[in-house]
């Protein structure tokens, strides 16, 4: 923290160690992390569906 200030943040701590800096861990992160499996449950809602859309999850999962 004090070599990078606050570009090292966001920081995730398991216990005592830090296991990931200056960004959030995705969920496949904090499943290999854990070592356990972790499932998502996404809304069926159109207005769910289209949140996601404006936030390129979709997109991005797709691999479009």
């Amino acid at each position: 923290m004090k070599k990078d200030d606050s570009k090292a943040l966001p920081i995730t701590l398991q216990g005592e160690e830090i296991i990931s800096t200056k960004k959030l861990p995705s969920v496949d992160d904090f499943s290999e992390i854990f070592d356990m499996g972790i499932s998502v449950q996404y809304s069926d809602d159109i207005s769910g569906t289209q949140t996601l859309a404006r936030r390129g999850f979709l997109a991005q999962k797709l691999g479009v």
